[in-house]
């Protein structure tokens, strides 16, 4: 997070919660998938 807040200035604690929910949502995508790709990688594995 720390690259991403480099150069950046909030005018008020919305736009702070608006930029930290945002940053999350991002990574939580990824990270939802993983499960699913885990079990992707075990299947092939078991071939």
């Amino acid at each position: 997070m720390q690259h991403a807040l480099e150069d950046t200035h909030f005018d008020n604690l919305e736009e702070v919660r608006k930029f930290v929910d945002e940053w999350i949502n991002f990574y939580r995508g990824g990270i939802d998938l993983l499960p699913e790709r885990w079990e992707k990688i075990i299947e092939k594995k078991k071939l």
